[in-house]
């Protein structure tokens, strides 16, 4: 029951906190700075902090390690006034950030972007995109990589609880999966329990933070989501956890450190994972859209989208993406045809009918 309630209140923080959007266009042809070092020591700094607190305290260190995987993830949980990861970042002068907001109010920065006729937008702040490794992404996705990942996570554990499958086992199985395309459907509890939370993060998606609120539905957003239920999950599972229990007291593993580059991939950004418009924000963007027909095609651009197609070979097949795919041929998620395309393997043809439509 408090789990629950704490994932309502997370939902009203974040359908708050997630009135940033990005404009992920913006960092076309820009360079910007791998902020992955500092990041990694912000979410490392910060579980060092929650495991020195948590074994402190006699009423925390005797819960199960996936218990307390919810007390450490506390840590990078939304304020009620914004996101405190994204935050930090805001605040954080060594990470570079498109746009600056260096001097230009709110409305000059929506003002560049390809929502600035978008009346829903005027009353967001337009957030910033920075790069962890090589990929581009918008702040507000570590929103959801932090928070709702959380979300996630406790909605599979209570899922595992029920279904009688542990937490280890769902990630030994969800790492099986991303080693080649799957074909669905698939019953298997495990991945019912995933299944769960994923479904939930759609009905968020649609009602509080994408489609009801800005008439946009982020399949980015979703893959975040999912990429910190994958966060989650290493802090007990798998071959080489980051942290266990060791004479009654939970010890942080100094042989693997978090490192954010292991979740963050290309399906977090929009220009290469493209969200579902609905049809009056697509006619409406779509002149704006326009503006970077010729950008797309130059070597900057192009070589982003080819290392981009490498890393997502290297990473593997992305369960909820997949999923999500399954979904959309079974008519159980916003449709993709046309400009509403995600798949990244054809993200390009996003922009061929925007640009062939001129």
């Amino acid at each position: 029951m408090k789990a629950l309630l704490l994932s309502l209140i997370t939902t009203l923080i974040l359908g708050q906190a997630n009135a940033l959007e990005t404009d992920q266009y913006l960092a076309w042809g820009k360079d910007l700075i791998d902020s992955s070092a500092d990041l990694n020591a912000y979410y490392n700094q910060n579980f060092e902090r929650a495991v020195a607190r948590i074994n402190a305290a006699p009423h925390l260190v005797n819960k199960s390690c996936e218990d307390v995987t919810i007390d450490v993830l506390q840590e990078y949980h939304a304020f009620w006034w914004g996101e405190r990861i994204e935050n930090w970042i805001l605040d954080n002068a060594n990470i570079q950030k498109i746009p600056e907001y260096n001097g230009i109010s709110r409305m000059d920065a929506i003002a560049q972007s390809i929502y600035r006729d978008v009346f829903k937008f005027r009353a967001k702040i337009l957030g910033n995109n920075i790069r962890i490794g090589e990929v581009n992404l918008g702040i507000d996705k570590m929103g959801h990589f932090s928070s709702v990942g959380l979300s996630y996570y406790e909605r599979m554990l209570a899922a595992s609880k029920e279904m009688h499958v542990t937490p280890a086992k769902i990630l030994e199985y969800l790492n099986k999966l991303g080693e080649a395309p799957i074909e669905f459907p698939i019953h298997d509890p495990r991945l019912n329990a995933v299944n769960k939370a994923i479904s939930w993060g759609i009905k968020m998606e649609k009602w509080m933070w994408g489609h009801a609120v800005s008439d946009t539905f982020s399949y980015a957003d979703l893959e975040a989501n999912y990429q910190g239920l994958l966060l989650a999950l290493n802090f007990c599972g798998g071959t080489n956890p980051y942290m266990k229990k060791e004479g009654g007291i939970f010890v942080v593993n100094k042989n693997r450190l978090i490192d954010l580059r292991e979740y963050i991939s290309p399906l977090f950004d929009e220009t290469y994972n493209p969200s579902h418009y609905q049809k009056k924000i697509y006619r409406t963007i779509k002149p704006y859209l326009r503006d970077y027909c010729d950008l797309r095609e130059s070597d900057e651009v192009k070589s982003l989208f080819a290392n981009y197609d490498k890393l997502m070979i290297k990473s593997g097949h992305s369960y909820s993406r997949q999923y999500l795919e399954f979904l959309r041929t079974t008519k159980k998620s916003p449709s993709s045809k046309k400009y509403y395309l995600h798949d990244p393997a054809r993200a390009r043809q996003t922009m061929n009918f925007v640009c062939i439509e001129q």
